[in-house]
């Protein structure tokens, strides 16, 4: 998160407009929508290896298969006020995966 916040400066304006809005949404008591952000891994060598695995569903069983793509998908859960748990934001890593 912190590469994709010092990455660009609109990145800090995007993040806080976001935070804004779901402030908001609580204060109206509707439900909160994830952002989500889009990065690509730039520091990480691989050896031509890839970087992880995923796993597709088809009828009852699942199929392997190797993640080339160096994109990573982070989705942000808004939680509100900071509290103990979580004195850095106002938000948590919701869920974060490969893309491919």
């Amino acid at each position: 998160m912190t590469q994709w916040l010092e990455h660009s400066p609109k990145h800090l304006k995007e993040l806080t407009d976001w935070e804004t809005e779901q402030a908001q949404r609580v204060g109206r008591k509707l439900p909160t929508k994830l952002k989500t952000i889009r990065w690509q891994v730039r520091d990480i060598e691989t050896g031509g290896k890839p970087l992880g695995h995923k796993w597709v569903k088809t009828g009852e069983t699942a199929q392997k298969s190797e993640v080339t793509s160096k994109w990573v998908i982070v989705q942000l859960k808004y939680i509100g006020k900071k509290v103990a748990q979580h004195r850095q934001g106002k938000w948590v890593v919701y869920t974060s995966y490969l893309e491919g």
